[in-house]
């Protein structure tokens, strides 16, 4: 609650900047409330039509996801295996690890692309992993481009709808967000089992 009206008193002097900017940068890996600041947008919008559009609103967080995870990619894509690299020297780390997360984005990194943005931890590392592996950025692009849309319509309607019942609000986004954590988690059980029976196959 504090966070919320911390947020909405910036919109006062700020206005939709404050949501650009504060999706932007959570995109980027610094923990901002790039989500709340959405959801704050949305409920400042129907509680204060004349000053708030929710189609702004929606508009200006897309353009933050945008911005952000694009500029995660090409930080991912110029600079992330460098770093990757010398992390795993300090560390001496597993050196296998780049080539397994290589392998995970070539099978699912489009995907993952669209379904981290409704996830916060994914929704900071995903554009930098993506730009470190290299992904098509015209893929990449379009995968972006249609999570960004989707999570802020999503994200953006829910708060405005829901915006005058604030504990029902964050108890819908809390079950969205576990919702979507089970689903991930039911694929990769899936995939992993579907794995393991090929290897015993080949074993044979």
């Amino acid at each position: 609650m504090n966070t919320l009206n911390f947020i909405m008193n910036l919109f006062n002097t700020y206005g939709y900047f404050v949501i650009t900017l504060f999706v932007m940068l959570e995109t980027l890996g610094i923990p901002i409330p790039g989500e709340t600041t959405l959801i704050a947008g949305a409920i400042y919008a129907a509680i204060n039509p004349s000053k708030f559009s929710i189609f702004l609103v929606i508009i200006f967080a897309i353009i933050g996801a945008v911005i952000g995870d694009n500029t995660g990619y090409f930080m991912g894509f110029k600079y992330g295996k460098t770093i990757i690299n010398k992390i795993e020297n300090i560390l001496k780390t597993n050196k296998n690890y780049v080539k397994s997360t290589e392998k995970f984005f070539e099978k699912y990194g489009f995907k993952a692309v669209f379904i981290g943005r409704f996830i916060s931890i994914l929704r900071m590392f995903i554009p930098i992993t993506a730009g470190i592996h290299k992904l098509k950025f015209s893929k990449f692009f379009l995968y972006n481009i249609l999570g960004g849309i989707s999570w802020a319509i999503l994200y953006g309607i829910i708060g405005f709808i829901f915006g005058s019942n604030i504990p029902f609000l964050l108890k819908l986004l809390h079950d969205i967000t576990l919702t979507t954590i089970i689903i991930i988690v039911i694929i990769l059980i899936i995939v992993i089992i579907k794995k393991k029976k090929k290897w015993k196959i080949l074993n044979f």
